[in-house]
């Protein structure tokens, strides 16, 4: 028998945070982004923004928490692009609970 101690708060405990490890920009119009799996992940938003001045905007979402590679494509050539990305798990109601936002990271485009 363990000693770990069981609590209701675990149900709606968000998810680990995540961190983009990665941005490759290997071919013309694409970027392929990555991050460190989050522990309990159920899944991941990644969120894209052009340029310094304009929104965030969804560009994914992650239906798998072990999935940890995303292709950005049709992508304009000499644009910086910035990336963000939250994890998200299920409570015991289905909804999405998020972790918090990874840090930003930019590339440009070949």
């Amino acid at each position: 028998m363990t000693q770990e101690t069981y609590s209701a708060d675990d149900l709606t405990a968000k998810p680990a945070k995540t961190s983009i490890t990665g941005i490759s920009n290997r071919t013309a119009g694409k970027l392929v982004i990555t991050w460190k799996k989050a522990k309990s992940a159920d899944g991941y938003e990644i969120y894209r923004r052009a340029g310094t001045t304009n929104p965030y905007v969804r560009a994914a979402v992650i239906k798998s928490g072990s999935t940890t590679k995303y292709t950005n494509a049709k992508l304009k050539k000499g644009h910086t692009y910035y990336y963000r990305i939250r994890s998200y798990r299920y409570d015991e109601n289905g909804r999405k609970i998020y972790s918090g936002w990874s840090t930003v990271k930019k590339q440009k485009v070949k």
